[in-house]
């Protein structure tokens, strides 16, 4: 059962897209090695402009 959810967006700057795709995929790691009750969900979506 989901009892929390945060929306984050982000906006890279010109040139920076694929630093941000890379801290994004960096940080999915942390989520998945989490040691939690349940597994979180994680969602991502690049939006082309």
């Amino acid at each position: 059962m989901v009892t929390l959810s945060v929306f984050v967006h982000m906006k890279a700057k010109p040139g920076k897209e694929k630093e941000v795709e890379q801290f994004l995929k960096s940080g999915l790691a942390i989520f998945s090695e989490a040691p939690t009750v349940s597994k979180p969900e994680v969602l991502a979506a690049k939006v082309p402009k």
